[in-house]
C-alpha cells in the first residue's frame, strides 16, 4: 500500500494536523476543560489518541466518534493519561471527536 492510497501522505496528514490544531486554538467554540495534551494519530480507518488531563480520572474516560464509544486505557498509576483506539472507521467520512467522562462532555471538536 503506497502513500497515496488512503487519498492522504503522511506528509499533508501531518501539514493538515498541524492546520487544525492551529484551527482549534483559534475557535471561539472550543473549550479544553480538564484536557491538558491530545496527541493524535489517524489512517483512513483508524484514529489513535493519547489524551493527558490536568485531574486524575477515576473511571476511564470515553471517546465519541460520531455516535460510537470507545473507552479509555489508562497508562499511568494516577489516571491522569489515557489512550483511545478507534480502529473499523468507515474511510472517507468526516468524523466529528468528542472526549467525556462520567459527568459528562470534557471536550469536543468546534461544531458539537
Amino acid at each position: 500500500m503506497g502513500d497515496h492510497d488512503a487519498g492522504m501522505t503522511r506528509r499533508e496528514f501531518l501539514a493538515a494536523s498541524a492546520a487544525s490544531v492551529a484551527t482549534l486554538r483559534a475557535a471561539d467554540s472550543w473549550q479544553a476543560g480538564d484536557v491538558a495534551h491530545l496527541l493524535p494519530a489517524a489512517n483512513d480507518r483508524r484514529i489513535l489518541l493519547k489524551a493527558s488531563f490536568r485531574r486524575a480520572l477515576a473511571e476511564p474516560p470515553k471517546l465519541l466518534v460520531g455516535k460510537r464509544k470507545v473507552a479509555g486505557v489508562r497508562t499511568d498509576t494516577a489516571g491522569r493519561y489515557w489512550r483511545f483506539d478507534a480502529d473499523g472507521l468507515p474511510p472517507g467520512e468526516e468524523h466529528r471527536l468528542a472526549l467525556e467522562d462520567h459527568r459528562g462532555r470534557l471536550c469536543a471538536t468546534p461544531g458539537r
